[in-house]
């Protein structure tokens, strides 16, 4: 006996016999109750009433030191959602690239128009204005791989598109056609992610010398080699341009050099004060952005400032700052990891160069003066510029390794979906590729797994409801074979409430929430992106200014009830777009992020996050 018993063994028999009794009979022995049900009892019932909802009984359980119920009252078995397989809206996408590792789709709420990468050449749709070609890029063999929208909160909907020869650019749909800053990273550019919240700092305006404090937009970029690079962008208003002449600036901030591989997926928590990063090594790492943007030098996070005398293992060339223009002189011995960049000024002399006819909104490019490599890299030429550059605010840029992630969780392949909860920030979701097939749930702050689900298919996104506990994911290759694409589970339970089957072989490659729906609109809709490009983009007046905008960008506007819980947008290999209602149109049930369960039934999880359990009735 493990521990002593002052009872009788006469009295120890007779517990256990009682305990097998209502064990056998189903007898709750906390609340002291039977539950009896002529449908469960008597199986000729079935075929009399084949429609009856089931009701599960409540069983006690022995957690191993007594006898528990698991649920206080009996529950009716909720069935499972019946979800439309039929897309209600599908966009017809040429030139999609079949690939797991692009992600070329973003949605802004803010001017209401979807962002599509179609090989090289960017896109934009709403369902007001239809389709428009935003960027038609360079004649090269390269393609887009990732777009992303800047915050909500910020309201600027600056549009950043990365390509496999390492170009990033940066436009806003609000104010012009043409990309109002570009930089050229030392390798391809695999994924982009805005912080969702802005960031007050002291602006880098000429026109503003006393460095007043402006609301910053902070985007980190993942490189094809697995650096991640975090950016501060300052992005003035159309008026301020046209009367400083200063179109913004873009701010390197930090280099993270943790993956060994190609970045696959990025993520922000809710309030901006974690990402989360993805790669091919088949790791996902957790950073605290204010353990990244901490100011000193004294750091164990830190491999070493980026300087020329400085470096862990990099390839590219790097710039003192006696070599660079006035505008780039912050901190001594700064690192410009852009071998080539260009800015774009309102009004400039190059206008000439224009042909006539062309449509113009009042920018064009210009290229801004070199500066010179050091001597160990002379095949590798750098041209900086004035939008790229080192804070005369800040500490010199740092490059961070392994010890700066505060969390590090293992999978069996490459990770590209990644989620963190919006209605409890410290529970975040990953999805792993071919070799891993499973949904993982990680809590942020102890790193503890807490749920997995087995889904036998490559997970390609993951979008957590914002109304209900239940998580959507998308699926890629699956094995075994399966015709499910989508599928949306409840949480913490972690059961399948729905799914979507597609026809064929044809995965889903990408997805993002859409907040409209199938009101009004038929299954049978079917848009193309290039059928209707050239009209969209041709300027109806002056200088297209207004036009190209009014195009482009859509104001927030009423939507339908569906959005509520929205859609989801999924980016399909047969080269389509497709619009699928997951959620529904009901409201559902308010939720808020608390209750025992929610963190998985961690006990000592969830006292530490202070969410508190119902004790038991004391009879």
């Amino acid at each position: 006996m493990p521990f002593a018993s002052s009872r009788p063994k006469s009295e120890e028999k007779q517990a256990k016999h009682e305990a097998r009794l209502a064990q056998a009979l189903a007898l709750d022995r906390a609340n002291r109750t039977l539950v009896h049900d002529g449908y469960l009892t008597f199986p000729r019932c079935k075929s009399e009433k084949k429609h009856r909802t089931t009701v599960a009984t409540t069983k006690t359980i022995w957690s191993g030191t007594e006898w528990i119920h698991d649920g206080s009252l009996p529950e009716a078995l909720k069935e499972a959602r019946v979800l439309p397989n039929a897309p209600f809206k599908v966009l017809d996408a040429p030139g999609l690239r079949d690939d797991y590792y692009c992600s070329i789709m973003a949605y802004s709420p803010t001017c209401n128009t979807l962002a599509v990468g179609l090989g090289g050449l960017l896109y934009g749709w709403s369902e007001t204005t239809g389709v428009t070609l935003l960027n038609a890029g360079i004649e090269d063999s390269s393609w887009l791989t990732s777009v992303a929208f800047s915050s909500n909160e910020g309201g600027k909907s600056i549009l950043a598109y990365g390509r496999s020869n390492g170009h990033l650019g940066l436009l806003s749909l609000f104010d012009s056609m043409l990309p109002r800053l570009e930089a050229r990273h030392p390798h391809p550019i695999s994924c982009l992610s805005w912080r969702p919240v802005t960031t007050d700092r002291r602006s880098l305006s000429p026109s503003n010398p006393g460095g007043a404090a402006v609301n910053a937009e902070d985007l980190i970029v993942g490189g094809e080699n697995g650096d991640i690079y975090y950016y501060s962008v300052e992005w003035p208003g159309s008026w301020e341009v046209a009367r400083d002449g200063w179109p913004g600036s873009m701010t390197l901030l930090a280099r993270i050099k943790v993956h060994t591989q190609q970045i696959c997926g990025l993520a922000w928590s809710p309030n901006g004060n974690q990402f989360a990063t993805g790669g091919n090594d088949n790791l996902c790492c957790l950073f605290d952005v204010d353990r990244i943007l901490k100011p000193g030098s004294k750091d164990d996070n830190v491999l070493g400032e980026a300087s020329p005398t400085s470096h862990t293992r990099r390839p590219e060339a790097s710039i003192s700052a006696s070599e660079l223009p006035d505008v780039l002189r912050g901190s001594a011995n700064v690192d410009i990891y852009s071998p080539t960049v260009s800015t774009l000024s309102p009004l400039s002399p190059a206008l000439n160069a224009i042909p006539m006819g062309s449509p113009w909104n009042g920018w064009s490019p210009v290229t801004s003066p070199s500066a010179h490599i050091s001597p160990s890299f002379p095949s590798q030429p750098i041209i900086a510029a004035a939008n790229v550059l080192a804070s005369p605010f800040m500490s010199p840029i740092k490059t961070y390794g392994e010890p700066a992630a505060s969390q590090i969780w293992n999978h069996l392949a490459a990770v590209k979906a990644i989620a963190f909860c919006p209605w409890r920030p410290q529970l975040i979701a990953t999805g792993g590729g071919s070799n891993d097939k499973m949904i993982h749930f990680f809590h942020t702050t102890s790193g503890a797994a807490v749920a997995t689900i087995s889904v036998s298919a490559q997970v390609t996104s993951l979008i957590w409801s914002v109304n209900k506990r239940e998580i959507a994911a998308t699926f890629g290759y699956a094995q075994p074979d399966h015709a499910i694409r989508i599928a949306v589970f409840s949480w913490p339970d972690c059961k399948m409430v729905g799914s979507v089957k597609w026809d064929g072989e044809h995965r889903a490659l990408f997805a993002v929430s859409y907040p409209g729906g199938p009101i009004g609109v038929s299954h049978s809709s079917l848009s193309s992106f290039t059928d209707s490009a050239t009209r969209d983009t041709t300027p109806a007046d002056g200088d297209g200014t207004e036009s190209a905008r009014a195009n482009v960008a859509e104001r927030p506007r009423a939507k339908s009830n569906t959005s509520v819980e929205g859609c989801l947008i999924v980016a399909s290999s047969d080269k389509s777009v497709k619009f699928h209602e997951v959620w529904g149109t009901g409201r559902g049930k308010t939720i808020t992020g608390t209750g025992p369960g929610i963190l998985g039934g961690s006990d000592i999880i969830e006292m530490a996050e202070g969410i508190d359990k119902e004790g038991d009735i004391i009879r």
